[in-house]
């Protein structure tokens, strides 16, 4: 069978030839570091005890092709949820920089006030400290995406925006208004 063209003058070739026909290509995809695929079934195990929700739902007697689909990716979701909550455990320390242990049964962790731990941290540490006197109301915060600057919003209508590493108010605004939210 001679090769055929197309309208766009492309030769094909025809099942009958000799060339050898490649298979598709197939995308090289890395995986993620936490991803599913990384990890062995017993660290899946781990992870899924320690962070599982509950029984894995069986989508085999689902007879909705849809239905089927959707609880099986919905598993797989909550495996990875599972494996990379186990993965960031390291990043929530019980103990170490930043963690007050409370010494009894009878002691409150909020009872430590800002010149105790200015007295347990070392020099360069304590002189970072600084103190914020709002009375105008319960108030809240935002930083700002690079996490330099700090905006407050008290419920009595007072707004200001801070640069905390400085200790400087960028700027106060008394709107009159309450104030719900700020960003």
């Amino acid at each position: 069978m001679p090769p055929t063209t197309t309208s766009s003058a492309v030769a094909l070739q025809s099942p009958e030839s000799s060339a050898p026909a490649r298979p598709p290509a197939k995308s090289k995809r890395l995986a993620h570091p936490t991803a599913l695929t990384t990890k062995t079934p017993d660290q899946i195990a781990r992870a899924q005890t320690l962070y599982g929700r509950g029984e894995k739902i069986s989508a085999k007697a689902i007879k909705d092709k849809k239905l089927r689909g959707n609880l099986k990716k919905l598993e797989l979701r909550y495996r990875d949820a599972a494996a990379q909550a186990k993965d960031a455990e390291i990043l929530r320390p019980e103990s170490g920089p930043g963690f007050i242990e409370a010494e009894g049964e009878l002691e409150r962790t909020w009872k430590v006030g800002q010149k105790d731990v200015r007295d347990a941290v070392d020099v360069a540490m304590a002189t970072k400290g600084f103190e914020l006197k709002l009375g105008f109301g319960g108030y809240v915060a935002d930083y700002s995406r690079d996490g330099r600057d700090l905006v407050l919003g008290g419920r009595k209508g007072h707004v200001a925006t801070f640069d905390w590493r400085e200790g400087k108010v960028g700027c106060e605004l008394q709107l009159g208004e309450t104030v719900r939210d700020v960003q």
